[in-house]
């Protein structure tokens, strides 16, 4: 992944989360809770990246930093 890559999945989350109303406008519906997934899961995307690296290294990096190796 590239910084343009990551930064296209950022504003892709943010679009989809601009367009679900406040939660005081009243309960999400399904598809507004969907959009927020979705967005969740492409922030997720956007966090992993690690410039210069592979998932790979990006995973060890994580399994480093949570078991203190």
């Amino acid at each position: 992944m590239t910084s343009q890559e990551q930064e296209r999945l950022l504003t892709e989350a943010q679009d989809l989360e601009d367009r679900v109303p406040p939660l005081a406008a009243g309960p999400r519906t399904e598809h507004e809770r969907l959009m927020l997934e979705r967005a969740a899961e492409l922030r997720r995307r956007a966090d992993d990246y690690v410039p210069g690296s592979s998932g790979a290294l990006r995973q060890r990096l994580v399994e480093v930093i949570e078991n203190g190796i």
